[in-house]
């Protein structure tokens, strides 16, 4: 009688293992879109698959599975039923790589933004300005508070004001005109923004601006790097 109980057992065992409902995805576990892209994910299983996104501003999905790409980054799909977990790797690139963004923080010391972008061509009132930071930028500033960074700008010529577009649009959510600049974030809203960029057009060349979201005080700092942006501009 054991034996046929412990017989009994492991066949149930075995019942249990081929009923497991497991999801199978046919067109890969990676997908690498530009923003504004769909991807179908193929996925199929016995009872109803849920879809949900890591990060929705980089790329959300539906209820069927098709994805959107949103901003530049990475983020994973989730695919679940009530046996099992699968997941999609999703990459946002860039059509425009107009510039590289400064990979520099807010807070960061000076010692750390010179590990980063090396020693400054010019140092003014407390400023950090490189000259010629690429072919379409003229001049990064670099603004500090208490030793710290509190935020950055960047001279872009005005012949690329239209892929200059396309570049913030591709990483960042646009918000509009605030106070005479065109303000965009790095979240669907402004409330939720951990940066902003503001852009604004000055005589020669367009002032590109990030700072973090600090509400009171983030248009005095922006429009006081704007003024300082722009008498060093001038001084070219």
């Amino acid at each position: 009688m054991c034996i046929i109980g412990l017989m009994a057992l492991a066949g149930c065992k075995k019942d249990e293992e081929k009923t497991k409902d497991t999801i199978k995805i046919s067109n890969g576990t990676s997908v690498t879109l530009y923003s504004g892209d769909r991807h179908q994910i193929s996925a199929s299983s016995i009872s109803a698959i849920s879809y949900s996104s890591g990060n929705d501003f980089c790329a959300k999905v539906n209820s069927t599975g098709q994805v959107t790409a949103n901003h530049v980054g990475n983020t994973s799909i989730s695919l679940r039923n009530n046996d099992d977990t699968k997941s999609v790797r999703v990459t946002v690139k860039a059509e425009s790589n107009l510039y590289t963004e400064p990979r520099i923080s807010f807070g960061d010391s000076k010692s750390t933004v010179e590990s980063k972008l090396g020693t400054p061509d010019e140092i003014n009132n407390g400023n950090y300005f490189y000259r010629n930071y690429s072919s379409v930028v003229d001049l990064l500033m670099v603004s500090f508070e208490n030793g710290k960074v509190e935020g950055y700008a960047l001279s872009v010529k005005t012949s690329y004001a239209s892929e200059l577009g396309t570049f913030l649009f591709e990483r960042y959510a646009y918000y509009g005109e605030i106070d005479d600049y065109l303000m965009y974030g790095n979240a669907f809203s402004v409330s939720d923004a951990t940066k902003l960029v503001g852009v604004r057009t000055n005589y020669s060349y367009i002032a590109v601006m990030y700072i973090p979201n600090l509400s009171s005080k983030g248009n005095v700092i922006m429009g006081e790097m704007n003024d300082i942006l722009t008498k060093n501009v001038m001084q070219e």
